[in-house]
């Protein structure tokens, strides 16, 4: 994987960075069900196990506080 990390904006309050298809979402600020659109399927939930490359997690989530996702390109 080439290129920089990048910060992004996905909506307040969640923090997010990317690198190519890579992205990292959290909602580090403790806001309950912060509600974001992913920019890719997430492939990792912190929160929920069941989330796993061969089944992402697609669309409008809402991140609850201390939650973080990985979305990926494929």
């Amino acid at each position: 994987m080439t290129g920089e990390v990048t910060r992004a904006e996905v909506g307040a309050p969640v923090t997010a960075y990317h690198r190519g298809g890579l992205w990292a979402l959290a909602n580090l600020r403790g806001t309950p069900l912060a509600e974001v659109e992913l920019p890719a399927p997430a492939v990792f939930d912190s929160d929920d196990p069941a989330v796993t490359p061969d089944r992402p997690k697609p669309g409008r989530v809402r991140l609850a506080p201390q939650q973080a996702l990985l979305p990926a390109a494929r």
